[in-house]
């Protein structure tokens, strides 16, 4: 057989058998989280880092960025792609943290994650829900103005009962979005308010319907981010978006799944991520349990 031919057929081989080689799975990324998300002070805390990547022996170092700048020792241990940070009694404020995974560590290099997150003295924010009966919307807020004046008589609300926990505004982490906050205007027929934490998917509501849709803020409260696709963390809960379809949209925002099914047996739209694309269940993001 010519040479030619011969590496040509050699070729060919290789290419079917890689193609008919079984896909090799994608590790999932490297991520890290404090446990709680969101502690308060002097709660016991852990950070859990998952990394199915490890390169060799751990090291993490946590700083206190505010109020006070320190540098805090931490226990560290690690199992397989498991590594788990003790930290001592935390104060409010704000911490930093760089986590390396490989040996002959210098402070010049850089860490393969970092991380931020609040001790809060104040906690998580209450985000309420109401109905208004004539309109059949349903509205959610934490702003204790809002509540107030929405809890007077007369003003066409009344509480449905559920609630969740969120992130105040202002003390949103690094693994944690800031949820956006539209009003419909009722001269397109609207008079309601939407809410999403996907940075794209505020951008679309204000770029393709602005004279719909207003926006009101870019951080009403502030949703976590699971660090592992598809999935809330074990220390979160799933939060579901249901779609009225109807002219007048309405959305209801719950982390129940009896009520979501009840919506759905209605006729409402459970809506899909906006964070990690279409999947089954879906939700929209992640809140505090």
């Amino acid at each position: 057989m010519p040479m030619f031919a011969l590496f040509r057929q050699i070729l060919v081989a290789v290419f079917v058998a890689t193609a008919l080689a079984p896909a090799q799975a994608t590790p999932p990324p490297a991520g890290m989280l404090p446990v709680p998300p969101f502690p308060r002070p002097y709660q016991p805390t852990h950070i859990q880092i998952h990394d199915p990547v490890r390169l060799g022996d751990p090291l993490v170092i946590v700083n206190q960025d505010s109020p006070h700048a320190r540098t805090i020792n931490v226990a560290t241990s690690a199992s397989g792609s498991n590594v788990s940070v003790q930290l001592p009694p935390l104060a409010a404020g704000v911490y930093d943290v760089y986590y390396y995974d490989y040996p002959g560590f210098g402070y010049e290099d850089e860490p393969k994650l970092t991380m931020r997150f609040y001790v809060s003295a104040k906690g998580p924010v209450n985000v309420v829900e109401y109905l208004n009966a004539a309109l059949g919307h349903y509205f959610i807020t934490s702003e204790l103005a809002e509540i107030e004046k929405l809890d007077r008589p007369g003003s066409g609300w009344s509480r449905t009962g559920e609630s969740f926990r969120a992130l105040p505004a202002d003390e949103i982490p690094s693994f944690g979005r800031p949820v956006c906050r539209f009003y419909g205007l009722p001269t397109a027929g609207l008079d309601s308010h939407f809410f999403s934490a996907s940075p794209e998917e505020c951008a679309r509501v204000a770029d393709h319907w602005p004279d719909q849709w207003v926006l009101e803020t870019l951080a009403a409260f502030g949703a976590l981010v699971d660090i592992r696709p598809y999935t809330c963390e074990d220390t979160m809960q799933r939060h579901y978006r249901l779609y009225n379809n109807r002219p007048d949209a309405n959305h209801r925002y719950t982390v129940s799944t009896a009520i979501r099914d009840a919506m759905m047996a209605k006729g409402w739209i459970l809506e899909g991520s906006a964070l990690d694309g279409d999947y089954e269940p879906n939700y929209t993001m992640c809140v505090l349990p």
